[in-house]
């Protein structure tokens, strides 16, 4: 989420969908050049970089847009569309296995980039924010909120558990080794 702020800026400038739509063409060409890759750096060019500023430029500005559209039942909405993206994410992980397993990765690879594509495609173009409505302050960066101890707090403990994590050689299954990770992120993100 290292182009949060960026790219809170250019959803403020030009509005939530052109940003969007830079991040699923990042998002779907980042996969199908993985799918060409012949050596390590052009994964991480590819599959690394490019998947990543693909989905922080898809996400981020999506982020706002549900609570713009619920008042009182808010959380439930938000939890509905928590649990629908983890539901999302199981099955195109099993649909991607059993691809590698019968077609082949790069097959895989380039059909992953291509169901990208069209469905993030067809998500911006219903996607509908109420920013002309309701005016929101978007900040790219906001400094005020380094001045609470409880981002601090929480910063702080997101780093520790990253160092320790890279020096210990204890493994775990990727969901719990990981959520300290996304629990810092998240909050890095939003600063």
């Amino acid at each position: 989420m290292l182009v949060a702020p960026l790219v809170t800026y250019l959803a403020r400038v030009f509005g939530t969908q052109p940003p969007m739509l830079f991040g699923v063409a990042a998002l779907a060409g980042g996969f199908i050049l993985a799918s060409f890759a012949t050596t390590t750096w052009q994964l991480y060019l590819s599959h690394g970089a490019l998947v990543g500023i693909g989905v922080g430029f898809t996400y981020i500005p999506s982020i706002p847009i549900l609570s713009q559209w619920f008042e009182k039942k808010r959380s439930l909405a938000n939890g509905i569309t928590t649990a629908g993206s983890g539901v999302g994410g199981i099955v195109f992980s099993l649909a991607t296995e059993k691809m590698i397993e019968n077609i082949s990765l790069a097959w895989s690879l380039r059909i992953t980039g291509i169901v990208a594509f069209v469905l993030n495609t067809l998500a911006v173009a219903l996607i509908k924010d109420r920013n002309s409505v309701i005016k929101p302050s978007q900040h790219p960066f906001d400094t005020k909120l380094l001045s609470r101890y409880e981002v601090w707090l929480l910063l702080l403990w997101s780093f520790g558990h990253r160092t320790s994590l890279r020096r210990s050689s204890w493994t775990a299954s990727p969901p719990i080794a990981t959520f300290p990770f996304m629990a810092g992120d998240s909050v890095a993100g939003i600063v």
